[in-house]
């Protein structure tokens, strides 16, 4: 590989501009993806590598296959494609000694002019049939014989993209700063590396880029994702540190407080549900707080187990705030309370963006009273008017979407004394990541249904059926009941062939089901007009919901049988999940309907283990399996140009034996004194997980 000798005086804090060909365009577009500086740029990792190391001979080009030749260009031409929309095609015919070749770049007719005929080129790419020209390798990567080997022959780097910056320009780039890589400042310890026998970090960049052998790269995989690793580590270890350190209100376990709350449910709880209250009671008696996570399956009773919580917590005195993400999920759990929490004489509030001044002010002053025992609100409750007489316990639901920062407000709210943390969320997660990403919590586990939640039959309709799929819902809505259909964009796309909700409801309503009541939900909707029409549908004014997936959680109509899913293959399995869950929560046989025209495997793999499983758990490891940890890992808060990182903390995230290494060493460090590595301490505070707690 030829480097570009870099002009003196750079250092990777040199901004990105000082790099050859890097304008003042490129400079935006490189701002774009968190580049600024040339660390930032050695730091921008690629997503994937194309493997072009072999090259063959023309004669041996196989179909649908990603291949290297070198051959001598023949012969050039630029033509324009017939029909609606006319585009630049560039058409050229190489050969070697075996044989000869086609070639084809489309919209890219500067190719015509740069290409030099006579000249030998190494070219990369795919090779398809075209009808009437045989083989052809499609938009290939090449370069002259003989050039600096960045986009042929070689594992070539491929980078997360955006308008006007692709991975053939990055390259170049990227080659001319690797010289820089040695003064990369390396915040691991260097026994820590060589403990595991990973390569010194400058080198590790280097073969993350132009690695000259698949064993090199996945080195480097690791010792990147080793790093990632052991600042999520030392942020739990510190964490829990932190928090075993502090005072917390003692909430005693009163039996007959416990037994007074179980009988002011509504149902039955499940024996999931009493080990978990055990479990919280006993957590909550102890002088310091509590850090538990209460994971449960849509409709587990994962809301009974907090309410319970929150009387315990107020027959001591003291209080709690509830957070949820959403307006709707908020709302539906002060409906939800309400009954439970009535026969105990609590006093419950809920405080919204769209709570109007007045009774913001009222709800505050009951607050600060003592005389609200539980506030239930979204990031409302984060507003520093918003404090509590005596908070004695926070829950938030859904955590995986609150960062460490609004936690942390909360718990300071309680002031002297450090309130108990109950999370909960319906994302299973797979026994791994709840070591890696929620290591400093305590786990409790929902996996019992309440009695009386009906199973839901799951199916894949294939677009030849369609219509029976329509026919399908007519008879239910016939038979009284009411149905979702989910679509994945709140408008059409020009880009994304996929069907729209706004689009759907026309064509619904006009066409398949004229004689039915139909509405529109989505998020551009004002607050207000998105509770008139969930009021609506759960009073049975509507009979089928076209939504975007606001409806993911927070509504519950006992009456919806049937959740339709356009465009199905475009949801992950745990958002599938939470849409199936919002049917079968009343007494009627409830069916999923999963529609799709996609033929990727990916997508059909997906799809088939929605069909094979219900439980939550199950799902959530198929989907670390087919997709990885990146859903329930949540936003990397990440430092500047490190936002392609996450691919690599995915990797080590699916590496169990390196997530124990960095827990040991994490351990190690902190128990030496973390002062004594003050860039591993500075980098600790700044990479943070969403997922995380502190």
């Amino acid at each position: 590989m030829t480097l570009t000798v870099i002009r003196g005086g750079l250092n990777p804090d040199s901004p990105v501009t000082k790099l050859a060909g890097v304008t003042e365009g490129y400079r935006r577009k490189f701002e774009k993806v968190g580049v600024e500086t040339i660390g930032d740029l050695l730091r921008y990792y690629p997503r994937r590598h194309e493997d072009f190391t072999e090259t063959v001979p023309v004669c041996f080009l196989a179909e649908e296959a990603k291949q290297t030749v070198r051959a001598r260009l023949e012969n050039i031409r630029l033509r324009m494609s017939r029909g609606g929309r006319s585009r630049a095609i560039v058409e050229a015919f190489f050969s070697d000694d075996t044989g000869r070749m086609k070639a084809m770049w489309f919209n890219q007719a500067y190719l015509v002019n740069k290409l030099v005929a006579g000249q030998e080129y190494v070219m990369s790419g795919k090779v398809r049939r075209a009808r009437g020209a045989g083989l052809v390798m499609m938009n290939p990567a090449f370069e002259e014989e003989g050039g600096a080997g960045l986009h042929t022959g070689r594992l070539v780097p491929i980078y997360p993209e955006t308008e006007g910056l692709t991975s053939r320009f990055i390259r170049p780039r990227v080659a001319d700063a690797l010289p820089l890589a040695d003064q990369l400042e390396d915040d691991i310890p260097d026994d820590a590396a060589g403990r595991l026998g990973l390569p010194p970090f400058p080198d590790a960049v280097r073969a993350l880029h132009f690695p000259e052998s698949e064993e090199e790269l996945a080195a480097a995989r690791r010792r990147v994702a080793f790093r990632q690793l052991l600042l999520m580590q030392l942020g739990v270890v510190l964490s829990r540190d932190e928090r075993a350190r502090h005072d917390a209100p003692v909430i005693a376990y009163d039996v007959d407080v416990a037994r007074r709350v179980r009988d002011s449910l509504p149902f039955r709880l499940t024996d999931a549900q009493r080990k978990a209250a055990h479990q919280v009671f006993t957590d909550l008696a102890e002088p310091h707080p509590m850090a538990r996570l209460l994971q449960g399956d849509v409709g587990s009773g994962k809301t009974a187990v907090a309410a319970m919580a929150a009387a315990m917590v107020a027959a001591s005195g003291r209080q709690t705030l509830f957070m949820a993400p959403t307006e709707i999920l908020a709302q539906q759990h002060v409906r939800t309370l309400q009954p439970y929490l009535e026969p105990m004489r609590l006093r419950l509030g809920g405080l919204f963006g769209s709570t109007t001044a007045s009774a913001r002010r009222a709800l505050l002053a009951g607050l600060a009273a003592g005389e609200l025992d539980l506030l239930v609100g979204t990031h409302a409750l984060l507003e520093p008017d918003v404090v509590p007489r005596a908070l004695g316990l926070v829950v938030t639901d859904e955590q995986h979407r609150f960062g460490i920062d609004q936690r942390m407000t909360l718990a300071a709210k309680g002031g002297s004394l450090y309130p108990h943390l109950l999370s909960m969320t319906a994302t299973p997660i797979p026994r791994t990541l709840q070591l890696t990403l929620f290591g400093d919590l305590t786990v409790s586990v929902l996996d019992e249904l309440p009695p009386g939640r009906q199973p839901v039959t799951t199916r894949l309709v294939l677009p030849e059926e369609r219509e029976e799929a329509y026919a399908f819902v007519a008879a239910q809505v016939r038979q009284g009941r009411q149905v979702f259909v989910i679509c994945p964009l709140v408008e059409e796309s020009e880009v994304l062939q996929v069907r729209s909700a706004t689009g759907e409801f026309e064509r619904l309503s006009t066409e398949v089901f004229p004689d039915l009541r139909l509405a529109l939900l989505h998020g551009r909707m004002k607050a207000a007009e998105k509770d008139a029409v969930m009021e609506r549908f759960k009073a049975g004014a509507i009979d089928i919901l076209v939504s975007t997936a606001v409806v993911e959680v927070g509504v519950d109509v006992p009456n919806a049988s049937v959740m339709l899913i356009e465009g199905a293959e475009r949801f992950g399995l745990a958002q599938l999940h939470q849409f199936r869950g919002r049917v079968g929560r009343g007494s009627h046989p409830s069916s999923c309907l999963l529609l799709s025209d996609s033929v990727a495997p990916e997508s059909n793999q997906r799809l088939n283990a929605m069909v094979r499983y219900t439980s939550g758990f199950d799902l959530a490891e198929v989907d670390l399996e087919l997709r990885g940890p990146g859903d329930i890992v949540g936003a990397t808060g990440a430092q500047h140009g490190r936002d392609a990182e996450s691919g690599l903390l995915v990797a080590g995230l699916l590496d169990t034996r390196l997530i124990a290494a960095a827990r040991e060493e994490a351990e190690r460090l902190v128990r030496g004194g973390l002062d004594r590595h003050p860039r591993l301490l500075a980098a600790v505070g700044s990479f943070k997980i969403a997922g995380s707690l502190s």
